[in-house]
């Protein structure tokens, strides 16, 4: 869905972590995909003093100034990596 226009799935959101040195992971059945369903998932799963990368969606944009965590991200539509 470019810029985020198109059909919109059916189906059940799940979000979900990965720890890289232990791969020990975290999925969580969410409602939604808002920024007060998944920051408590967050600060419920993930150690404090954490780096946390995600992707540019919005509901991430809080993390910048949590106190707890280094947030980065990668803006997909820019940054592409072929593997």
């Amino acid at each position: 869905r470019k810029y985020n226009k198109g059909r919109i799935l059916k189906g059940q959101w799940v979000f979900s972590g990965i720890e890289r040195e232990t791969n020990k992971i975290f999925i969580v059945s969410v409602p939604n995909r808002r920024t007060e369903t998944l920051i408590p998932i967050i600060e419920k799963y993930v150690a404090a003093g954490s780096i946390i990368h995600t992707d540019s969606w919005r509901a991430y944009d809080v993390l910048r100034h949590h106190k707890n965590y280094t947030h980065k991200t990668v803006n997909h539509s820019v940054n592409f990596v072929d593997s």
